[in-house]
């Protein structure tokens, strides 16, 4: 199910026991088993300046020395993060959650977007709205629709997502981690035609 070879990870802790674990499981490339080790950090960009934030671990599938593993890697990203996307899990919720307050996405973003700009915004909804078809059908996997208040499908979606995760503080990261997936698609890569 998973769209990458990505796992949803919520602290240190719970990857500490994965890590404990590592030539027991499978690679989830090749499947062989006990040739994973730990290969370093998963860096990204930090919101602001150049800095650069550790946002997961990565495990490496050994192929050197006779192992028979695929030399491929598998990260363990922390699932307070959006996979492949400076903006974090917890800011797209707060603008979802905006909306279904009845806010425009413009005046939602607003609230949480220091120090992204509104475009950043407004790629984080179409990926949301991309997405839908395949979030409601995790969703439906779990739970029953609840009672929905909106007309509206996007607005029906959030409130799925909230029934689903009624205590938490992000459900967003909640949906990474119980369904081990993406919560949006990777960004499309953008092809310059110009020449």
């Amino acid at each position: 199910m998973r769209s990458t070879s990505t796992a949803y990870v919520t602290n240190q802790a719970e990857y500490d026991k994965h890590k404990a674990q590592l030539k027991l499981v499978p690679c989830p490339h090749c499947r062989v088993v006990g040739c994973l080790i730990r290969h370093g950090y998963l860096w990204g960009k930090a919101e602001k300046g150049q800095d650069k934030i550790r946002r997961g671990w990565r495990t490496f599938c050994s192929n050197r020395r006779r192992k028979k593993g695929c030399g491929r890697t598998h990260s363990f990203l922390a699932a307070c993060f959006l996979y492949q996307r400076m903006a974090d899990a917890q800011r797209l919720w707060q603008l979802l959650r905006g909306v279904l307050e009845g806010l425009s996405r413009k005046a939602a973003w607003e609230r949480v977007a220091a120090p992204f700009c509104l475009e950043t915004g407004y790629r984080l909804w179409r990926a949301f709205i991309r997405r839908q078809s395949a979030l409601r059908s995790t969703l439906l996997r779990a739970l029953a629709p609840p009672r929905m208040r909106s007309q509206n499908p996007h607005l029906q979606l959030i409130e799925h997502l909230q029934a689903m995760f009624p205590k938490s503080a992000c459900p967003v990261a909640d949906f990474q981690v119980r369904f081990q997936t993406a919560f949006l698609n990777v960004r499309p890569i953008r092809i310059n035609k110009s020449g």
